[in-house]
């Protein structure tokens, strides 16, 4: 795996993952890529093994391969959780990092949002 498919693999983990707390799970068919690097499939794997993975997760992993439009879906479906929660989401223009801010008018207005919640590839 090459240093800009690990950066780019990392953020749809994470971004992917961060989705769980709007969806909900049931068990669809594996048939993994033989392309994988050994940790990603590991980790792949782990997440289609775990009961709470959503039935989004489960279509995009399937295959052990993130397609541009599934992780711009995945961008798209983490900023509407957010913006239920009375957060917004920007992404920066590499589409590996964003920032989370308040929704005017939400009880989110003042609260800190530590550094962490910013990825930076």
């Amino acid at each position: 795996m090459t240093k800009s498919e690990w950066f780019r693999a990392v953020p749809v983990v994470l971004l992917i993952g961060m989705t769980l707390g709007c969806t909900s799970a049931s068990p669809l068919p594996v048939e993994p890529s033989t392309s994988v690097a050994p940790m990603w499939r590991e980790q792949i794997d782990q997440i289609l093994a775990d009961p709470e993975t959503s039935d989004f997760e489960r279509t995009v992993f399937a295959d052990y391969v993130v397609t541009d439009a599934e992780y711009h879906e995945a961008q798209s479906k983490f900023a509407d959780c957010m913006a239920d929660q009375g957060w917004k989401v920007e992404f920066g223009e590499s589409g590996y990092d964003y920032n989370v801010f308040a929704l005017p008018g939400s009880s989110n207005v003042g609260t800190f949002v530590p550094q962490e919640t910013t990825l930076q590839y």
